[in-house]
């Protein structure tokens, strides 16, 4: 018998048809949904077996319903995803939507954000983010890419991942909101920070951390275990500042191999040291401790 690798399923505009509803199989390979409307008013179970495991969803949205799919392990979602492109003024915030996914999927391990339509603006709903913090266990992997990082510190900060051991993010826009991003990512939470905690679950081989000084800026954190690259935050934020660095240096309490490069100073220079656990350290040739 012939064993797929994955499956595309293409929705033109308007449709409303129900897939699957006939199917009885017991296995669903990867399956990928396309659509070219960014928001679709149907249930996803006229759209999504519930026994699919790994989905990714391009260009599409769905009005998502807590536990509807405890069985999906992996998902991707890409395209326009925020909102309607009809409605704008009617469309769900970014994070709610991100929170419905979750409450959605409550078994899921891995999740992949981006990259996104640059035409659609991520909002800030503050009231929301004021709310309870929402926890998710059972995520190991994460992964933002190309958005604005406004949607990038929402998630950090609005919902807690005790269990993660990836973190990839890649913003498409160096926007005020990388600051955020950065603080999300090193503010500590019961003895430690996210990033700390990502480095000890992933049991992380090597740790750099690029610190770019000067006309372009900012700071970038990677590490790796023997599996591969498990934190690329590329870049943490823009803000290449003593005080950014020292913040960013302090939430790592792992060795760390640290590579600064534009002008630098003594007293930069004194500082990294004092404030972090270093496996080694390059600066540039002229820069020397007064």
């Amino acid at each position: 018998m012939l064993r797929c690798n994955s499956f595309r399923v293409w929705l033109p505009y308007g449709s409303r048809d129900r897939l699957w509803h006939n199917y009885q199989g017991s296995y669903i390979p990867p399956l990928v949904i396309e659509s070219d409307e960014s928001y679709l008013t149907q249930s996803p179970k006229d759209l999504i077996p519930e026994q699919t495991e790994d989905l990714c969803l391009k260009n599409i949205s769905f009005p998502w319903q807590s536990s509807s799919f405890p069985k999906l392990r992996s998902l991707q979602i890409t395209g326009a995803m925020a909102k309607s492109p009809l409605y704008v003024w009617e469309g769900p915030f970014a994070f709610s939507v991100i929170r419905d996914i979750l409450s959605a999927c409550p078994c899921l391990k891995v999740l992949k954000l981006g990259p996104f339509r640059h035409e659609y603006n991520v909002h800030v709903n503050d009231t929301l983010m004021q709310g309870e913090i929402f926890s998710f266990p059972s995520l190991e992997s994460l992964e933002m890419k190309g958005s604005s990082s406004d949607l990038f510190w929402q998630v950090l900060d609005g919902i807690e991942f005790p269990n993660l051991s990836k973190l990839v993010i890649y913003p498409s826009c160096l926007d005020v909101y990388s600051g955020r991003t950065m603080y999300s990512v090193c503010r500590d939470i019961e003895g430690r920070s996210l990033l700390q905690s990502v480095i000890d679950r992933a049991n992380c081989e090597r740790l750099a951390v690029r610190i770019r000084r000067g006309s372009s800026a900012g700071i970038t954190v990677q590490g790796s275990n023997d599996a591969g690259k498990v934190i690329d935050l590329d870049p943490l934020t823009i803000d290449s500042s003593m005080e950014t660095a020292i913040e960013v240096l302090k939430a790592i309490k792992s060795p760390v191999h640290i590579e600064i490069s534009g002008e630098t100073d003594g007293s930069f220079l004194r500082s990294v040291k004092e404030n972090s656990t270093i496996a080694s350290l390059r600066y540039p040739p002229h820069s020397r401790e007064d």
